[in-house]
Parts: C-alpha cells; structure tokens; sequence
C-alpha cells in the first residue's frame, strides 16, 4: 500500500509528539518498521518520498533519433538500437515497425528461377 507525503509527514509528527506505538499503529494502522523506514529516509534524504518516485522514464522512443540511427548503421541489431536509446528491444521494434521499417531481409537459399531436372522450361 502506497501512502501520501502528507499521511507520512504526520504519522512521524505524531509519534515525535510522544505517542507509544501501539498508538501510532491504532491511529495511523502502519507498523512499528514501515514508521521507522520513513524516519530513516526523512534523516537520509530529507524527504519522506523516495527518490525513485520522482523519476521517470522516457516512455517513447523519439523518431527522428531512431531513424537516423538505422540510417547510419543500418545493419544494427535491435539490441544495439535498444542499449543505444536505454530502452527494450520490444520497444525498439515496435517503433520501427510505426515507422515503416522492416527487419534485414534475408536471403534466399535457393535460386529465384531454379531449373526443374536440368530443364529449361
């Protein structure tokens, strides 16, 4: 369960202000651990959110950048284009694939017009 900075910033008010625990935990319904890990991250960070919370990732991928990228290498695999914009090589090939930017063909392993017997036909 997530809980708010605000609920956060008063359950350790609350216990700084001489409440026992058994209080904090009737009042507040957290445990003795869940209040000490937001002490020590208010005294570690300043802050009773973690850090992470803050982040966020780039969710899409920018175009212009993938396209020049298999314009320049175009025989990259995707999880070179995946480590190169920090993201996963499904996310890669989705994105080329909106694009409109197929896979390396493969070549064929047998001839376009094969002879049938040593004929011509």
């Amino acid at each position: 369960m997530k809980y708010d900075k605000r609920f956060r910033e008063r359950a350790i008010a609350f216990q700084e202000g001489g409440a026992a625990f058994k209080q904090l935990k009737t009042v507040f319904g957290i445990d003795r651990k869940t209040h000490n890990a937001w002490v020590k991250l208010l005294r570690e960070t300043g802050s009773v959110i973690p850090e992470h919370v803050f982040r966020s990732r780039q969710r899409k991928i920018d175009k212009e950048a993938l396209r020049k990228a298999v314009e320049k290498k175009p025989d990259a695999y995707l999880s070179e284009l995946a480590a190169l914009f920090q993201c996963s090589i499904p996310a890669v090939f989705y994105a080329l694939k909106k694009m409109g930017i197929t896979l390396k063909k493969r070549r064929s392993l047998t001839p376009q017009n094969p002879k049938k017997n040593g004929r011509n036909s």
